[in-house]
């Protein structure tokens, strides 16, 4: 293998048989077949032999004794392989035995984040940082090769591959694995006087392409997390609603009030029914909720944040009742919202059915047999056909609704100045509580200790031990990117939800020759959901090809060169 010969990489979640069944075709009693082990296993081994790729990168490998580390052996890969702490599944690197020699390897468990004792991390912080997610990192260098009579020694480099925790509502927890890792990955360069040219970071990164965690792959620097992460993680979902129009609102059954109090206002408000709150509340089935919020194309308000945690959930907004007031829920959410509100269409919606209200005539056929006053104007909803009209005093029942629609109203308007007075100082005094300690974690991570056990083995002279500053980080650029100018549109399907959240990075002397997304042959068009029967795992897999060059510098550059000349 010359030097000038692309080297092939493959990253792929192929689904641990331990996860398969909470799919949503796992979920399905007429999909068994698609997500038996055997089934799949006979897929996944098919697709690795047909790719033949020269570096592997897995997720979600169990099985790994009896199966995964059998079929690399007998195809004449070398396989490593860590696994999570207290879990079935782990993630593994496969490399040509023929093509490379393994240098080192570190097995990097993300829970050493919370024992960091120079952070000053509170005892919850740091547990919350401990999520059994782990990484692998090796150390290879292409074997010696003859070119023109001459023995040359093969360039070295680096791969690492990794699963970061999947929770959106803790984007701040993968902020901080992603940097510990590029850490740690900088370290590995350290060992060696001869500098490893390259560095390659695939992975299940749980990630969009718009989030701080990739940015912070890209460029090395982060964006603060808000601390209303609850409502900033909702981004990653399908928006239940086309922006510009008006957005609609479908409250969950505990919030009966709130939804009365919005349709005073002219608000376009549904209420969740009795079933959908049965099946959610017993079985912990939101698929009904989530299902109708789609079809009417509405924006779910809730107080139930681990309706979140589900990967088909629609556009939600979770509200806190026992810590603010009604008035001040109401206003969050239109001001999110940026919902527009007009007099004009006060007492405008049914507050029975949420049908629009409308003027008649007090003889209309649909006021028929109902016991109403002849001597006002009458008002019908268009829906339900319940009769509306204007009382004789302030304590009537319009007159007290149309106050309240007014006292709202005016909270919301005078919330909404103050935020467009005070937006940026306010934004830069809110980026505190768990996120402060994210900065601490991304700023402050502490040099490692050089006799590290998961470094098993080094075959070059380690360098002095210092702790690397920002500047001298990794700076990555994506594969897919880099020779398609964009990310793919989704590399995870699983219900409803599409999004890219793999990607293969690369950084240092190499460049992207070629890159593609593989799925089913089927396609994501016809098929809604993965795994289908063409494709065994709910992710997309990565596959791309890099050429690596020497370093005339003496050590790794920062920035990965964009041309390459023969």
């Amino acid at each position: 293998m010359s030097e000038i010969t692309p080297i092939s990489v493959i990253s792929w979640n192929c689904l641990a048989d331990s996860y398969a069944q909470g799919t949503t075709v796992g979920k399905r009693k007429n999909c068994a077949h698609l997500i038996s082990w055997p089934q799949r296993w006979r897929r996944i081994s098919h697709i690795l032999h047909r790719f033949d790729a020269d570096l592997i990168s897995l997720q979600e490998v169990d099985h790994f004794e009896s199966h995964f580390k059998p079929f690399f052996l007998k195809s004449d890969y070398n396989v490593r392989y860590v696994q999570r702490p207290g879990r079935e599944d782990g993630v593994l690197i496969a490399f040509k035995k023929d093509k490379f020699d393994l240098l080192c390897e570190d097995s990097v468990h993300f829970d050493e984040l919370a024992d960091v004792k120079t952070l000053q991390l509170p005892l919850s912080t740091r547990n919350k940082l401990k999520r059994k997610n782990v990484a692998l990192i090796l150390a290879l260098r292409k074997k010696t090769f003859i070119m023109g009579g001459e023995a040359i020694c093969g360039l070295s480099f680096s791969i690492a591959s990794t699963h970061l925790y999947w929770n959106p509502l803790a984007p701040h927890i993968k902020l901080s694995q992603a940097t510990y890792l590029i850490k740690r990955i900088a370290l590995v360069h350290e060992k060696f006087s001869k500098p490893l040219v390259a560095s390659i970071l695939a992975g299940d990164f749980n990630s969009l392409p718009q989030s701080q965690t990739y940015r912070r792959i890209m460029r090395g620097t982060a964006f603060p997390l808000d601390s209303e992460a609850v409502h900033d993680a909702c981004k990653h979902l399908v928006l239940s609603y086309k922006p510009g129009e008006p957005v609609k609102f479908l409250c969950d059954s505990t919030l009966t009030r709130m939804m009365r109090w919005l349709r005073l206002l002219g608000i376009d408000v549904t209420l969740e029914d009795n079933y959908s709150e049965q099946r959610r509340s017993e079985y912990n089935d939101f698929s009904i909720l989530f299902e109708q919020a789609r079809e009417q194309r509405r924006v779910i308000v809730t107080t139930s944040t681990s309706m979140l945690r589900r990967s088909t959930c629609p556009e939600v907004f979770v509200v806190r009742p026992s810590s603010e007031s009604l008035e001040s829920q109401i206003s969050k959410l239109l001001n999110f919202y940026n919902v527009e509100l007009n007099e004009s269409s006060f007492l405008s919606i049914c507050g029975k059915c949420g049908g629009a209200i409308e003027s008649c005539e007090a003889d209309d056929c649909r006021l028929e047999g109902k016991a109403i006053p002849r001597d006002r104007p009458m008002y019908v909803c268009i829906k339900c056909f319940q009769a509306y009209w204007n009382g004789d005093s302030d304590s009537a029942v319009s007159a007290r609704a149309l106050q309240r629609a007014r006292t709202l109203f005016a909270y919301v308007q005078a919330e909404r100045m103050q935020n467009q007075q005070s937006r940026e100082t306010s934004r830069q005094h809110t980026t505190r509580s768990r996120n402060s300690q994210c900065s601490k974690l991304a700023d402050n991570l502490p040099e490692m200790k050089q006799d590290r056990r998961s470094v098993l083995r080094s075959s070059g002279t380690p360098r002095s031990n210092r702790e690397l500053s920002r500047k001298e980080w990794l700076r990555y650029t994506s594969a897919l990117m880099e020779s398609n100018e964009q990310e793919p549109e989704y590399t995870n399907v699983n219900g409803t939800f599409r999004g890219t959240l793999d990607y293969i990075f690369v950084a240092g002397s190499c460049v992207v020759s070629s890159s593609m997304v593989v799925s089913g042959t089927s396609g994501c068009k016809q098929r809604k959901s993965f795994p289908n029967i063409d494709w065994p795992s709910d992710h997309m897999m990565l596959h791309a090809e890099v050429i690596l060059q020497p370093v005339r510098s003496g050590r790794l550059p920062l920035a990965r060169s964009s041309t390459f000349t023969l």
